[in-house]
């Protein structure tokens, strides 16, 4: 068995080299900050792209023009998070906490005519549980920096 020590990148707390799971924070070592990022800046990105092309479908149907100009508008302020996301922004937790928005996205596909669009929220709903459910790794250089104060 090995006994090499390295630092939690999390917490800083010394921890074996071949752990999986820090023994003092309990956050996951296997799968770092930046693959899991990755990986939902990716699912962001498929999502931008498929509410545009709901979106331009709607919009030149002529049935669903309004759903369409407001899943256009929604595509538009969402532009930017895949790359925040891989960046690690800060900001990002806080940004998916709420489901106002989703919810409104749900109802106004649903109203007008984009069930399409209702699914897709669902997929949205998903990418959220991801950041939420990882958003320790959006905070790291925050753990880094306490760490570094502490020594």
């Amino acid at each position: 068995m090995q006994n090499d020590t390295k630092k939690c990148p999390f917490c800083g707390e010394e921890i074996l080299e071949c752990a999986i799971k820090c023994k003092h924070c309990g956050e996951w070592l296997k799968n770092n900050a930046k693959d899991i990022t990755v990986k939902i800046a990716k699912h962001q990105k498929t999502s931008n792209i498929i509410w545009l092309i709901i979106a331009i479908i709607q919009i030149c149907s002529g049935i669903c023009i309004a759903a369409g100009i407001w899943n256009t508008i929604a595509v538009i302020s969402n532009w930017s998070l895949p790359e925040k996301i891989k960046n690690h922004d800060k900001d990002i937790p806080e940004y998916y906490e709420g489901v106002t928005g989703l919810i409104i996205i749900g109802i106004v596909n649903l109203v007008l005519g984009g069930i399409i669009g209702v699914l897709l929220v669902l997929y949205d709903f998903y990418i959220r549980n991801l950041v939420l459910k990882n958003k320790n790794s959006f905070y790291k250089e925050q753990y880094t920096l306490k760490y570094m104060e502490a020594v």
